[in-house]
């Protein structure tokens, strides 16, 4: 007689990796959304964030994550001038960020 054991299937976890091509957009003000190259890579679920900032560097509000990855929602309320924003991904195996400038150009 023998036993066999029936281990669980071990998977392997790849942290995220984030890249971009294009590092600079610009949409007039109003409101919209901007489109970027970001792409993302590695193992699945992932968590996002964006952080948006002034070229002053105080916390910029009114820019949010659309439904893809490379989508930016920019609100009616943000002001003509220049903003650095940066998108991080995350999961259990580690985090990746893309930094980028988006000119909101006055109407």
């Amino acid at each position: 007689m023998f036993t066999i054991e029936v281990l669980p299937r071990t998977q392997t976890i790849t942290a995220p990796r984030l890249s971009i091509g294009k590092t600079s957009y610009s949409i007039p003000q109003g409101g919209g959304t901007v489109t970027t190259d970001c792409t993302l890579t590695g193992t699945e679920p992932f968590s996002t964030s964006l952080q948006a900032y002034s070229i002053e560097g105080r916390p910029a509000y009114g820019f949010g994550a659309g439904s893809t990855i490379n989508t930016i929602i920019v609100s009616p309320d943000v002001g003509p001038r220049e903003y650095t924003l940066t998108l991080t991904a995350e999961n259990e195996a580690g985090a990746s960020s893309v930094s980028f400038t988006i000119i909101v150009t006055g109407r």
